[in-house]
């Protein structure tokens, strides 16, 4: 948040007018998160054949120890 509160502050007068134009004309609307099994993810992952094995093993170690995850 404080980024963005920086680049805010570094905004003209006019920008900022016309940003909270822009928030203010469409509301946002937060859906759920919805998770997927970090097999899936792995899955999908490796079906690239684009990573090595370091960084797979890296990604399924972060994604176990995430706050999504590991509720």
């Amino acid at each position: 948040m404080e980024t963005l509160y920086e680049i805010i502050e570094n905004l003209t007068l006019k920008e900022r007018e016309q940003l909270l134009e822009r928030v203010n004309a469409k509301k946002v609307q937060l859906k759920p998160f919805k998770k997927t099994k970090i097999e899936a993810i792995l899955a999908d992952f490796a079906a690239t054949g684009s990573y090595e094995d370091d960084f797979m093993k890296d990604l399924e170690e972060g994604l176990r120890k995430s706050s999504v995850y590991n509720r």
